[in-house]
């Protein structure tokens, strides 16, 4: 079973790293006709296989063994698709994408998956999922908020790579789209919490509650400063990518923490936390 696991994800891996190369044959217009095509068919198949790796978990609930890796490629998986709609219209972003899905398989190829999480309630279950796919979209449009930063600095530069990218408002347009869809995912991620309020300022959880909370409010600052105000360009770019590493600390620093750090007497205390909120539910 493990060798199976291990030559699927070798597999996933190859076929992200094909979709890759044809869509940057694509976006340099140097390579056939047909590299749009079987860019199309390999990104296509690596997301199924992904989805097909992932599923053991995901479709059985199974979220008491759910690792930083696994959650990284779920991740990954989520932005993968959130992509596919844009593909012709924004090569740049898919390629970036597939390169980060890749890695993310990569990883997956290292997890032992040694410190397993119960979670038994359905709220944290539910909490768990929406802060992944939060993190996702945000992730997605700190990609796209990087690639708006280097397209705007072109606008000076009579030659540069970064002219091959889509109009500036076009990538401003997906950017505020994707940045309002993961605040919305954020914040249901955020109220779902509250089901365990008791736990936000506990030793293992602080930073957590800290860091996510204070990137909520920033993000929602930066929206509202682009609808009221018009803030865009390289300002925004500058201020996304800083509030996506206070959220990327914030989440995924929680789990590699659990995970690297702490003691096996940790794994009981969030036993103790999955366990307390069952009871009061």
């Amino acid at each position: 079973m493990i060798c199976k696991t291990m030559t699927l994800i070798s597999l996933n891996i190859g076929l992200y790293l094909l979709a890759t190369l044809f869509l940057i044959g694509t976006l340099l217009r140097k390579g056939p006709k047909w590299c749009w095509p079987l860019g199309c068919i390999t990104i296509v198949a690596g997301l199924i296989l992904q989805a097909y790796n992932l599923s053991f978990q995901l479709t059985l609930g199974n979220f008491d063994e759910i690792s930083a890796f696994e959650a990284l490629s779920l991740a990954s998986l989520i932005m993968v698709l959130l992509v596919l709609p844009y593909l012709k219209r924004h090569l740049n972003t898919a390629i970036i994408i597939t390169l980060f899905a890749a890695v993310t398989q990569v990883l997956s190829l290292f997890d032992t998956n040694d410190v397993s999480f119960g979670t038994p309630s359905a709220w944290l279950s539910i909490h768990i999922l929406t802060s992944i796919v939060a993190y996702a979209i945000l992730l997605l449009a700190s990609i796209q908020a990087l690639l708006v930063y280097f397209r705007d600095r072109s606008l000076k530069q009579k030659r540069s790579i970064a002219h091959r990218l889509p109009p500036i408002m076009r990538m401003e347009h997906l950017l505020f789209q994707l940045l309002l869809i993961g605040f919305i995912m954020l914040t249901i991620s955020l109220l779902t919490s509250l089901a365990f309020f008791d736990q936000w300022f506990t030793a293992h959880f602080i930073h957590k509650t800290i860091l996510t909370g204070f990137a909520w409010l920033l993000y929602g600052a930066i929206l509202f400063a682009r609808y009221q105000f018009g803030l865009r360009g390289q300002a925004a770019a500058k201020y996304i990518l800083i509030t996506a590493v206070i959220l990327l600390l914030g989440i995924t620093g929680t789990r590699l923490i659990q995970e690297f750090l702490f003691t096996p007497e940790t794994t009981i205390e969030i036993s103790a936390l999955s366990s307390t909120i069952q009871s009061t539910s």
